[in-house]
C-alpha cells in the first residue's frame, strides 16, 4: 500500500472516529478524554483489529506479525478517539430566552432546553 492511500485509509478513520465521538457523547452525556479513550478502543477492535486478524489468517502470516499489526491499528485507533474528543466542543446545556409581558411592559427570563437531539423543552419562574 503507498502513502496516498495509506494517508486516505487514515484520514477516513479519523473522520469515522470524529463522528462517532459527538454522536456517542451525546448519546450518553459522556464527558471528558475517557470517552475519546473509550470509542477508539471499541472502534478498534471491532472493526479494525477484527478486520486485521481476518485478513492476516487468510493470507497465512505470522501470529507475532499479527499482533505488531494489531497493536499499531490500535493505538492508532485510540489516539484518533482522543484527539477527536479534544476537538468536541459541547453545547451550552441551556440557551438563555426573553418572554416579553404585554400585561407588565416587562421581559421575563426562561430556560430553553439545547435543540439537540430534538425535544424542546421550556421552563420560567
Amino acid at each position: 500500500m503507498g502513502a496516498p492511500q495509506l494517508a486516505l485509509a487514515n484520514a477516513v478513520a479519523a473522520l469515522g472516529l470524529g463522528i462517532a465521538v459527538p454522536v456517542t457523547a451525546t448519546a450518553t452525556g459522556a464527558e471528558g478524554p475517557l470517552l475519546g479513550l473509550a470509542v477508539g478502543t471499541v472502534a478498534g477492535l471491532t472493526f479494525s483489529v477484527t478486520t486485521l486478524v481476518q485478513h492476516n489468517g487468510f493470507e497465512q502470516k505470522s501470529p507475532r506479525l499479527t499482533l505488531i499489526n494489531a497493536g499499531y491499528q490500535l493505538v492508532l485507533f485510540v489516539v484518533m478517539g482522543v484527539g477527536a474528543r479534544a476537538g468536541v466542543r459541547r453545547p451550552a446545556n441551556h440557551q438563555p430566552r426573553a418572554r416579553h409581558s404585554s400585561r407588565c411592559g416587562r421581559s421575563a427570563p426562561s430556560v430553553v432546553s439545547a435543540p439537540c437531539p430534538g425535544c424542546t423543552i421550556v421552563s420560567s419562574p
